[in-house]
């Protein structure tokens, strides 16, 4: 049996893979035209099956397009489940938009509920997430929606502020009716605020627009005739002829509050019998709520006092008021109640918060060290690998310096061996000279011992000479001793007269300056100033061998 039952989960699972996608595609086509054909939008997503909604992102969607669906047939609900699966997601996924779109319904929910300071704050949070936003028709229905919670508050000023707003950004989306739609409602703000100026104004400019809606056309009129007989109190005539007008010729279909405005219409016009007679008509409409009475009571009052029935019109008076200050305790304990739940609610929400966020924090402290390992780990790795290649590296480097260091050693002795051989040749011609004057000494000749040195050391003092030929042979053979320095010398200065190389031989040669004073005929003064000069042009020059030169003439 088993492997049936696998069998049977597997296609299940396949079924309802394939009715989600379905679903999902479904959703893609219904908001693509929702905006055009809302009543075909609604009747698709009643038809999607419940049980095909998921993921969360799924119900999500349909969760909102359906609430979006239901405002735009109309149909006022109160169900804060249509909507409340879109607002959970997309706080914490999807756009700031999706999120911003979902507020604005949960708002239009908490406003069919009678919870206005609850739409008002779900709108204020919406209009926060579209600051950066380029929807305008979004910007315009929360803007537009502010203003409706603020007219059923009687709050005039915002409602202008709002209204204002709503029309602007209508305009610029294309969406002319309803920005009409709030044209005639700021103007009547701007009534019941007694600047009539505006209003007259703004009323006349909404009139004289081309009739494209003949129904907003009629709701206009029915706005302009209660604007001249209640806010303004001109002759009632011209208002019930603009009434008549709106619902006759151009189809309008009156709200309670303006069958309402029609009957004190009546009553000013000295007609309370078709007054009472609206009211009576407007009191068999089941379901009325307080606020609904209460607007009865208001206008019986009207007609009681035109009719010059001023007891009842006292009486019903009183009754308004009595009604006015229980609504207006209500409120204010409805107000009360509603800022004691937002604050538990905000504080249960926030202690949530709180532990969501020490959940969090503690996920980051644990991977947070997690990583810390494994970057030590990692650390401790590249570092382990590069000791090992510098181990080899260096290992190789001490085989090629012993290498190196064998040759070096070899080629020192050799060049140590050429230096002693030189050394050897060169301590031997030092000691020739002696050599040869010990020899003429003591060798037993016929020839005076005087004569035979004096032969002799001239013999030696041949070359000293100003005989050009003569002074090259006397540097070749300083040049040997002392590995060519004479050479060096001319080719690093090579512009000095022959006199100054000659000199310069005798000082290379370890010659005194008495010596050479002797030798040249000049002053010893003399020769002591011209080894400063020479000494000077050595340490000025740029010469490699200049501490050798230098040397010579310290």
């Amino acid at each position: 049996m088993k492997p049936y039952i696998i069998i049977e989960t597997l296609l299940v699972a396949l079924l309802c893979s394939c009715t989600s996608r379905q679903t999902a595609q479904t959703l893609d086509d219904v908001e693509g035209y929702i905006q055009q054909r809302p009543d075909s939008a609604l009747t698709v997503l009643e038809r999607i099956p419940r049980s095909s909604l998921h993921p969360r992102s799924t119900k999500a969607k349909f969760s909102l397009l359906y609430a979006m669906a239901l405002d735009k047939n109309y149909i006022d609900t109160t169900d804060l489940s249509v909507i409340e699966p879109a607002v959970e997601y997309y706080r914490t996924r999807g756009s700031a938009e999706e999120l911003a779109k979902s507020l604005l319904y949960l708002g239009r929910v908490q406003q069919n509920r009678g919870e206005l300071e609850d739409a008002i704050l779900s709108y204020n949070q919406a209009v926060d997430l579209t600051e950066k936003s380029e929807d305008l028709k979004l910007k315009a229905l929360l803007y537009s929606s502010i203003a409706d919670v603020y007219n059923a508050r009687s709050n005039d000023i915002e409602a202008v502020k709002y209204n204002k707003l709503a029309a602007r950004f209508y305009k610029e989306s294309g969406n002319e009716n309803n920005a009409l739609r709030c044209n005639i409602a700021l103007a009547s703000s701007y009534g019941d605020l007694q600047m009539f100026n505006a209003a007259d104004s703004l009323f006349s400019i909404c009139l004289s627009e081309p009739i494209i809606d003949s129904t907003l056309y009629g709701k206009t009129l029915l706005s302009y005739s209660k604007y001249l007989a209640i806010q303004k109190q001109e002759a009632p005539q011209k208002s019930l002829d603009l009434f008549e007008k709106a619902v006759n010729e151009y189809g309008a279909a009156p709200s309670f509050s303006d069958y309402c405005t029609y009957s004190i219409l009546y009553a000013l016009d000295g007609k309370p019998d078709l007054a009472g007679q609206i009211l009576d008509f407007l009191e068999t409409i089941p379901d009325l709520n307080d606020k609904q009475k209460e607007e009865i009571m208001y206008v019986r009052y009207h007609v009681s006092k035109q009719g010059k029935d001023y007891e009842t019109a006292i009486e019903l008076l009183e009754d308004v008021y009595r009604s006015q200050d229980e609504t207006i305790h209500q409120i204010l304990s409805e107000s009360v109640a509603n800022r004691l739940s937002e604050y538990y609610h905000k504080r249960s929400v926030e202690l949530k918060n709180k532990q969501k966020i020490a959940s969090r924090n503690f996920v980051i402290v644990i991977l947070s060290l997690l990583f810390a390992v494994l970057c030590v780990a990692l650390v401790y790795t590249r570092r382990n690998a590069k000791l090992k290649r510098r181990n080899n590296e260096l290992a190789l480097l001490a085989e090629e310096s012993e290498s190196n260091l064998k040759e070096i050693s070899a080629q020192a002795d050799e060049k140590l061996a050429e230096l002693r051989s030189k050394y050897s040749k060169s301590y031997k011609s030092q000691f020739k000279v002696l050599n040869d004057l010990c020899r003429e000494y003591w060798l037993p000749s016929r020839r005076s011992r005087k004569d035979r040195i004096y032969e002799k050391v001239q013999e030696q003092l041949y070359l000293i000479s100003e005989d050009v030929e003569k002074q090259e042979e006397f540097e070749r053979e300083i040049d040997k001793s002392l590995d060519g320095i004479m050479n060096k010398f001319r080719s690093e200065f090579p512009n000095l007269k022959s006199e100054d190389y000659r000199f310069i031989s005798y000082v290379v040669a370890g010659f005194d300056s008495k010596t050479i004073a002797c030798i040249l005929g000049m002053s010893v003064g003399s020769i002591y100033v011209k080894k400063s000069r020479v000494k000077s042009l050595i340490e000025q020059s740029q010469s490699k061998n200049k501490e050798l030169f230098l040397a010579f003439f310290s």
